[in-house]
């Protein structure tokens, strides 16, 4: 393009309705979801149960963990964690179609200090855990399909209001390049606005987007 005015764009949001009951799957599948500490996942799990999908959770804590048939802790930026999270599942037939990666909702703090602590702890959450779920996935050289839905909130600003978490913003990355890298996963970023709402209306809204998908 020869005129400069040209080489350049910038992103515009295109609004759109959620699919209707009619696009709606029936397809049930095994999930992995990676719970809030908001109580998001909490809600979603009995209502994905409902529909006959099979739920394992996770969460993040010190090291990896096995606690029960359906419950898993691993330590956030743990490589290792992942992938012995990952291997177990193989083993006993649990391993994930879908992944619901909630580690990035977080409550809404007017007051957030953003220091090196605060950046780094979203990046463990966020970018690296993603990097770690791609690699881990990777090696269990599986043909399997996984779609992975990551889920934070207030990263983006789609409908205006403040923008109080722009540090989530580099789990993007991930979410672009995995597909690219690995063909059998897909990724989605689905960001909420936990000023707009109670927590219920999201649930209601992302199992609608996710029988959908």
């Amino acid at each position: 393009k020869q005129a400069v005015e040209d080489w350049f764009y910038v992103p515009r949001w295109k609004r759109a309705e959620l699919p209707t009951q009619e696009a709606a799957t029936t397809a049930k599948y095994k999930y992995l979801v990676f719970q809030d500490s908001v109580g998001i996942a909490n809600q979603l799990i009995p209502a994905l149960e409902t529909l006959g999908h099979q739920v394992v959770t996770v969460e993040a804590g010190k090291g990896y963990k096995r606690n029960g048939d359906h419950h898993y802790e691993i330590e956030a930026d743990n490589k290792e964690d992942y992938k012995a999270l990952f291997e177990g599942l193989s083993e006993l037939g649990d391993l994930p179609e879908r992944i619901l990666h909630l580690w990035g909702v977080n409550p809404l703090d007017q007051h957030k200090d953003y220091n090196q602590e605060t950046i780094e702890l979203a990046q463990k959450l966020g970018y690296y855990s993603m990097v770690s779920i791609a690699q881990a996935y990777g090696e269990l050289s599986t043909v399997q399909d996984l779609k992975v839905f990551v889920i934070t909130n207030n990263m983006q600003e789609a409908i205006g209001g403040d923008l109080t978490s722009p540090e989530k913003s580099t789990v993007l990355g991930p979410v672009k390049v995995i597909p690219q890298e690995y063909s059998n996963i897909k990724c989605k970023s689905i960001d909420v606005d936990l000023n707009a709402s109670n927590t219920s209306i999201f649930v209601e809204q992302l199992l609608t987007e996710l029988s959908g998908a």
